[in-house]
């Protein structure tokens, strides 16, 4: 007999005849938990699936087509006037791109130049040309920052011959 505290007490000598199949189920089978751990498990494997579903389209990115690209940095921001179409001007576009911390390391022209379409976008543009910018400076705000302008054009389309004109 094994003496338990609080005066209780409970008969063992019946476990030790008992086949491995005859023994009674650990505490967690017997009182009808394996119910709530199914139900754990189910929803463990659900939040899994949606948590991998969802990711999917973080991974598969729609590509986006332009009218014209800079292969270089991968969007259409260029440094230099655009001249073998006919475009016109929707308005200066600026960006500051800023360091995280003194140990960041500088802003790049990709960074730069992403920053710069995504205001050029906003406006309905299909291109930023003459895009420029300076060396970074540290400001009161971030431990540098790095200015970048340049402008924002929608390319007109070419006017369709009249009919009967050769």
């Amino acid at each position: 007999m094994l003496k338990l505290p609080m005066k209780l007490s409970i008969a063992i000598p019946a476990l030790e005849c008992m086949t491995v199949r005859e023994r009674p189920l650990p505490l967690v089978f017997r009182f009808g938990d394996l119910g709530e751990i199914m139900k754990t498990l189910k929803f463990a494997v659900v939040a899994a699936a949606l948590i991998v579903a969802g990711a999917q389209p973080l991974a598969a990115k729609d590509a986006k087509t332009y009218a014209i690209v800079n292969e270089a940095v991968g969007v259409p921001v260029f440094p230099h006037d655009i001249t073998d179409r006919p475009y016109k001007v929707l308005g200066e576009v600026t960006a500051g791109v800023r360091k995280a911390t003194i140990f960041s390391k500088e802003a790049s022209q990709e960074k730069i130049y992403h920053e710069l379409w995504e205001r050029a976008e906003k406006l309905g543009a299909d291109a930023v040309i003459k895009a420029s910018y300076g060396d970074s400076h540290v400001t009161a705000f971030s431990w540098g920052k790095t200015n970048a302008t340049g402008t924002a054009i929608k390319f007109i389309d070419a006017p369709a011959p009249a009919a009967g004109t050769n």
